[in-house]
């Protein structure tokens, strides 16, 4: 057998495609932002203290604090501050609040984007392995029979299956890490190529049975139509490649993981269309699948649509869509009572979208395209 280099470098573009959410795991609350006209002023708080002892108002924030019955906005407009003036000397960044939406609605419900220290939008390298891993366990499991019928046996003894899956698909039971098929794989963080207006968009779920709406707060979003940059770092030295189970992928790894993006997003996204046909008031989100699932069909040799970020869920995706008509044999096996009762044809129940501005059509969050140079 030849040696292998030891690593093979494909520049990576990310583009949105809908409107996408990597969340920080924090929230904003009333006391974190100042809301003028169409844009939210997120304050940097060292900043912020700096202004108010200028102003000598520190004493008295610090009362209205103790309360926690007002807002920034609030305290500053009763004391007769210049909004704009003083949000520009104390933000950190902005972001845009569309049409009418309520800045009062969110006060800590805000979930903002994944920012570096310097307040730069990004998106992890480990968020976009998270996408390769589900395809990649997607694909094997819709095009192995044999794996599929082990795995079948196997889940309802296993305490958490989502384990039970990258140890029998990726790792062919060996239950060692080395032995993960994506260890080969080492996305870097992807940077915008210009800066970005980031949006304020409130967060719903659509039943698929009949439309209805409902509110699950507020998320900070880029918006479609962003590109981002960066790396994917493979590494194929003998010794890393030897110890990976999966031997049969290696030389087309890359090549392959196209493909099963492109497969699953198909899959998903012809799913949801067809759930929400019908819909009184879904005709804009379908409209919107069927532009992202054009995109997909008609992508180029290492081109690729996947999800990022919350929207899709590993079960819709990876168990009931790859056991497309064993289904129900999956679910009556698992031990999550939630899934085991649940009926496979009307799982999940419901989809999130986003809504950008206030009367706007909401939108399937979550979409990109990506696109692969070596």
């Amino acid at each position: 057998m030849p040696r292998l280099s030891q690593v093979e470098v494909y520049d990576l573009s990310v583009q949105t495609l809908t409107p996408i959410h990597i969340g920080s795991g924090e929230s904003l609350n009333r006391f974190d932002y100042i809301h003028v006209d169409d844009w939210l002023y997120v304050v940097d708080h060292d900043k912020l203290f700096q202004e108010l002892e200028r102003i000598r108002f520190v004493e008295k924030y610090l009362r209205e604090l103790e309360t926690g019955r007002t807002s920034l906005n609030t305290f500053l407009r009763n004391n007769r501050v210049d909004l704009r003036q003083f949000a520009e000397n104390v933000v950190r960044y902005r972001m845009r609040l569309g049409g009418q939406l309520n800045a009062g609605d969110f006060s800590y419900q805000l979930k903002t984007f994944i920012r570096t220290v310097d307040g730069q939008i990004y998106l992890p390298g480990s968020g976009l392995k998270g996408s390769l891993r589900t395809s990649l366990i997607y694909g094997i499991l819709k095009n192995d029979q044999k794996i599929r019928g082990e795995l079948l046996t196997e889940i309802g003894r296993a305490k958490k299956v989502s384990g039970v899956l990258v140890e029998k698909v990726l790792r062919l039971g060996s239950g060692s890490f080395e032995s993960d098929l994506l260890r080969l794989l080492r996305p870097s963080d992807l940077f915008p190529l210009t800066s970005v207006e980031t949006r304020a968009a409130r967060l719903l779920s659509m039943s698929f049975r009949n439309g209805r709406e409902r509110d699950l707060g507020y998320v900070e979003v880029v918006p479609a139509g962003v590109v981002f940059r960066g790396r994917l770092h493979v590494f194929m030295s003998q010794k890393v490649v030897n110890s990976v189970a999966r031997k049969d992928m290696v030389g087309r790894l890359v090549g392959d993981l196209v493909g099963m993006m492109n497969e699953r997003s198909q899959a998903v996204l012809q799913r949801d269309v067809e759930r929400l046909r019908g819909l009184s008031n879904a005709d804009g989100v379908v409209q919107r699948l069927n532009s992202v699932l054009e995109e997909a069909l008609r992508a180029g040799e290492m081109e690729a649509v996947t999800s990022l970020g919350f929207g899709q869920g590993y079960w819709k995706t990876t168990v009931t869509m790859a056991f497309e008509g064993q289904e129900k044999m999956v679910f009556g096996s698992l031990r999550d009572k939630r899934l085991k009762h649940a009926n496979p044809k009307s799982f999940p129940s419901s989809m999130r979208l986003v809504r950008e501005d206030a009367g706007g059509e909401p939108r399937p969050p979550g979409w990109v395209k990506l696109s692969f140079r070596g």
